[in-house]
C-alpha cells in the first residue's frame, strides 16, 4: 500500500471539512438571507450524500495587487464577477484561483478570501458551487510534474501532481439554488472567519502537515544511514531537530484537536491556537527542506538520467560501479535518492514548498490573524498584577 501523505497538499476532505465548518454556524447564514442559507444547507446535503470531490477557489487571480478588482478599470472582469442578474440566477465573468485539483475534482466551491470595499466591489463578493462540466468553465492547469514521468524516476510526482489552475467563467449561469452569497462583502468574510470554516479545512491540513514532517524526518535518516553518516554528531544534531519539528507539530496537532470550543452543538478547535499554528508551520517547512539538503550534499544530483539506463547493460554496470553505499545495493541507493530529490529539490517539490509557505494566506496575514485572537488581557494582567502590587508611597 502506497502512503500518500508526502504528495497531497488538498486531499479530497479538504473542501469537505470547509463546507462542514460553514454548517457549523448555519444561523450566521440565516442572519443574512433564508434563501442563500437554504441554498446551502442543500447543497452540503448533496455534496455529503453524493461525496462529492470538491475543489475551492478562493483568492482572486494576481494583477494589480495594490488595487481591488473594481479599480481594474481596463479589465472589470479579471476577477470573477456578477455580470447579470436573471429570474433563475446569475451570470458571472472572470477568473478565481488556486483550484488545486481542480482537473481531478468534480465540482468547484468559489469564494472570496481577498479584501473588497462595500459599496465598490459588491458585485465580486459572490460564493456559489457548480460542476466543473458546466457550460462555460475554462480550467487553466499549470504545468504537470506527472506527465511523461515514471516512478522510479519521481516516485512522488508521478503518483501525488494535485495540478492547480486558474478556473475562468466565461458568462457562466448560476442557478439561485448554488449561490450562497450574493453581493454582499462583509458575508464573504463571514463565511469562513464567523464559521468553523477555515478551522476544519486547517485542522485537516495540519494534521496532512504533521504526517507529512514525520516522512521527510524518516526519509532524511534513511538518507544519512545510506550514506554512512548518521553517527555523526552534526549529523544526530540535524535529524534532532528534524525530530523535533515532526514531534512540536503533532504536539500542536494533538492539542488542537483535545481542546475545542463548543459551539451550539458542535465541537470547534481553538481558533486563536489554530492561528498561532499556522504562522509556525509557514516558517518550519522551508527550514526542514533546507536541512535535508545540506544532509543531501551532491548525491542526489549525479544520479543516472532515467530507469531506462538500467536497461542498458553497460550503462547499468557503471551505475553498480559508482553508487556505491555499505548499507544499500547500488539500485536501492539510486531509488532512495531520487525519491528524496523529488521530495526536496525537483519542480514538485517546489511547488510544495511554495505552497506550504503561503497555504494560510501570506504570512503577514496569518500573523495578524494571531495578533486579532490572542487574549491579550489574560497575558497583560500577569504583569499588571505586579505592578498594582508596589507600592511606591
Amino acid at each position: 500500500k502506497v502512503c500518500s501523505c508526502p504528495g497531497l497538499g488538498r486531499s479530497p476532505d479538504h473542501v469537505s471539512a470547509a463546507l462542514t465548518g460553514m454548517m457549523t454556524h448555519l444561523e450566521i447564514f440565516e442572519e443574512y438571507s433564508k434563501d442563500r442559507a437554504e441554498a446551502l444547507k442543500n447543497y452540503y446535503s448533496y455534496a455529503r450524500d453524493k461525496d462529492i470531490y470538491l475543489s475551492f477557489t478562493l483568492v482572486n487571480p494576481q494583477g494589480d495587487r495594490s488595487k481591488t478588482p473594481s479599480e481594474h478599470i481596463k479589465n472589470e472582469f479579471h476577477t470573477l464577477g456578477v455580470l447579470e442578474e436573471k429570474p433563475q440566477g446569475i451570470i458571472v465573468r472572470g477568473a478565481k484561483m488556486l483550484g488545486t485539483a481542480a482537473i481531478l475534482a468534480e465540482e468547484v466551491v468559489v469564494g472570496v478570501f481577498n479584501p473588497l470595499k462595500e459599496g465598490v466591489d459588491d458585485k465580486y463578493a459572490v460564493s456559489f458551487a457548480l460542476p466543473l462540466n458546466t457550460k462555460g468553465i475554462k480550467i487553466l492547469s499549470r504545468k504537470s510534474y506527472e506527465i511523461g514521468s515514471n516512478k522510479f524516476d519521481s516516485p512522488l510526482s508521478h503518483q501525488f501532481d494535485e495540478n492547480d489552475a486558474v478556473v475562468y467563467f466565461d458568462d457562466v449561469f448560476v442557478p439561485w439554488e448554488r449561490v450562497f452569497i450574493y453581493k454582499n462583502t462583509e458575508m464573504c468574510r463571514q463565511q469562513f472567519l464567523a464559521t468553523g470554516a477555515d478551522v476544519l479545512m486547517d485542522v485537516q491540513g495540519m494534521a496532512r502537515y504533521a504526517v507529512k514532517l514525520h516522512f521527510l524526518t524518516g526519509l532524511a535518516h534513511q538518507l544519512t544511514e545510506a550514506t554512512g553518516v548518521n553517527e555523526i554528531p552534526a549529523v544526530r544534531e540535524s535529524l534532532a531537530e528534524l525530530a523535533c519539528c515532526a514531534t512540536n507539530i503533532e504536539g500542536l496537532f494533538r492539542g488542537l484537536i483535545n481542546n475545542p470550543d463548543r459551539h451550539n452543538e458542535y465541537y470547534i478547535p481553538n481558533r486563536s491556537q489554530l492561528y498561532a499554528c499556522q504562522v509556525l508551520l509557514q516558517s518550519t517547512y522551508p527550514k526542514v527542506i533546507e536541512n535535508i539538503r545540506k544532509l543531501s550534499g551532491g548525491g542526489v544530483i549525479m544520479l543516472p538520467s532515467s530507469y531506462i539506463d538500467l536497461a542498458n547493460p553497460e550503462i547499468r554496470d557503471l551505475i553498480e560501479k559508482t553508487q556505491y553505499s555499505t548499507l544499500l545495493a547500488p539500485i536501492e541507493r539510486v531509488k532512495l535518492l531520487k525519491l528524496v530529490w523529488d521530495a526536496i529539490g525537483s519542480e514538485f517539490a517546489s511547488r510544495h514548498t511554495q505552497y506550504e509557505m503561503f497555504y494560510s494566506g501570506a504570512p503577514f496575514i496569518a500573523l495578524s490573524r494571531v495578533y486579532e485572537k490572542y487574549d491579550w488581557d489574560f497575558a497583560k494582567s500577569m504583569s499588571k498584577g505586579i505592578l498594582d502590587s508596589i507600592d511606591v508611597s
